[in-house]
């Protein structure tokens, strides 16, 4: 439990230091819990690489991803709308 709180509290932060280029946020908990974070983009967040340096191989950062979290959501919700 202290784990999974933890990485709550990381997963906030690196959503902060992210910002619209949020493109996913997910725990992978074996062999050891991992928060992973993707954005889009390549050009690195340096708060977020920050946050990854700290955490000591508990966060893993993609970049690349061709759209974000809100993009994907909007174009759900006008999905959502139309049916």
């Amino acid at each position: 439990l202290n784990t999974q709180l933890r990485l709550g509290e990381v997963s906030q932060a690196a959503r902060a230091a992210v910002g619209s280029r949020l493109a996913g946020s997910w725990i992978d908990w074996t062999p050891e819990p991992v928060l992973n974070i993707t954005v889009t983009g390549e050009e690195p967040i340096p708060a977020l690489e920050t946050l990854a340096e700290r955490e000591l191989g508990a966060v893993r950062i993609g970049y690349g991803r061709a759209h974000s979290r809100a993009e994907l959501t909007e174009v759900l919700d006008e999905v959502a709308a139309t049916i």
